[in-house]
């Protein structure tokens, strides 16, 4: 495996910034277990005031997953490692934006405003048969089998209200906390799928 993770952050003033960069390649135990990632998030402050800060947020992920296809217990038994699929790959490809505002309303009272979103697609592109039949080319149109190809759409929102209440209670410091929150899909995961997809990758 080869990983890095790079970041930055600063301050201009009132407002401050942060930003990183993350990627991981991956071989894999098996056969067609390879895998790539890579994710990357900025987050931008504005202090109002010691009491009031805003924050805007964004963080994306993306992956490729090389899948090796299932063993029948025989098959593990001669060989782990082995791979009854070459052409299984699973990738989402998410996008959270958002915003939360802090406000110190007293000493003890603090209240936390959030709206974020999940956005992007969750695709898949597999022969997805038993480990006992293989993926093989069809004599009579000289192509492979057959792939079921899928694509999941993501578009929800989420906002949230947090009240945090400190009081002292027998001469110790406890915290009382209450959370609102409304959750919206616009429109629902919708999935795209068919079994047409023959190319070799």
């Amino acid at each position: 495996m080869v990983s890095t993770y790079n970041s930055l952050s600063g301050t201009l003033g009132k407002f401050r910034y942060s930003a990183w960069v993350n990627g991981k390649w991956i071989t894999g135990y098996r056969e067609n277990s390879d895998a790539s990632f890579d994710a990357e998030g900025i987050s931008l402050y504005y202090d109002v005031s010691k009491d009031l800060t805003f924050k805007l947020e964004w963080t994306h992920s993306n992956y490729i997953t090389h899948i090796p296809g299932p063993l029948t217990d025989s098959m593990f038994h001669d060989d782990p490692k082995m791979s009854t699929r070459s052409r299984n790959y699973y990738q989402p490809n998410i996008h959270i934006p958002s915003i939360t505002a802090d406000w110190n309303v007293a000493p003890s009272t603090k209240l936390r405003l959030a709206t974020s979103a999940v956005l992007g697609a969750r695709n898949s592109v597999m022969f997805d048969k038993p480990a006992n039949i293989a993926d093989t080319i069809v004599p009579v149109t000289l192509q492979y089998n057959n792939r079921q190809v899928d694509i999941d759409h993501f578009n929800s929102y989420t906002t949230e209200l947090r009240m945090l209440q400190s009081y002292k209670l027998f001469q110790q410091t406890s915290s009382l906390a209450r959370r609102n929150s409304v959750y919206e899909q616009r429109p629902a995961p919708s999935t795209a799928r068919k079994r047409n997809n023959r190319n070799r990758f």
